[in-house]
């Protein structure tokens, strides 16, 4: 059961979908993918040939992933026409992830900055690797590039830091910690 409301005005749109269980999978035409679950809305502008301005907010209460099924996923963002800010989180048992981010292009610039925390993420309790079943993963990472020039010129001109803080593995009765990992 799927619930759909919209709602236009002009160049102004609302709309709001909710579902209790959809096959997300079977829509997709992918097979490890399984129900979701989930509330959106939506609330932007368009013009005559794109978006200009579009806020969205979802909760994903359920999807099945791998035969895992996450819980207490939140998306929250806005886009502008050269302009994406925005979080993603997910708050489940065997992962605990926040990424808060900003991307802002235009013709000829592009700059990126992400921040990722990660904790309590077990892969072999998400069925993503069959190693290590106890293997625990956190750290916080900060991703700041920049670029400009014409798409063939941007790698050339790639300019930034990757900073991965308190990288923490844990496995069984072994731990390890590395305090800093600067990419420059």
């Amino acid at each position: 059961e799927m619930q759909i409301d919209t709602t236009l005005q002009g160049a102004h749109f609302k709309g709001h979908v909710s579902t209790k269980g959809f096959q997300i999978g079977q829509l997709l035409n992918h097979k490890d993918l399984g129900n979701i679950a989930f509330d959106a809305h939506i609330d932007g502008s368009i013009d005559s040939i794109q978006f200009t301005h579009c806020i969205a907010e979802a909760t994903i209460k359920q999807l099945d992933y791998l035969g895992y099924t996450y819980h207490n996923i939140h998306l929250d963002g806005e886009w502008n026409i050269n302009e994406i800010n925005g979080t993603l989180s997910i708050h489940d048992d065997n992962i605990k992830l926040n990424i808060n981010g900003l991307a802002d292009w235009d013709q000829e610039d592009t700059r990126i900055d992400l921040e990722i925390k990660l904790n309590d993420f077990s892969p072999a309790a998400l069925r993503l690797s069959e190693k290590n079943p106890n293997l625990s993963i956190g750290a916080t990472t900060y991703i700041s590039l920049y670029t400009s020039g014409t798409p063939q010129e941007m790698l050339d001109n790639l300019n930034g830091y990757v900073i991965i803080d308190s990288l923490k593995l844990a496995n069984n009765d072994q731990d390890c910690t590395i305090e800093q990992i600067k990419l420059l």
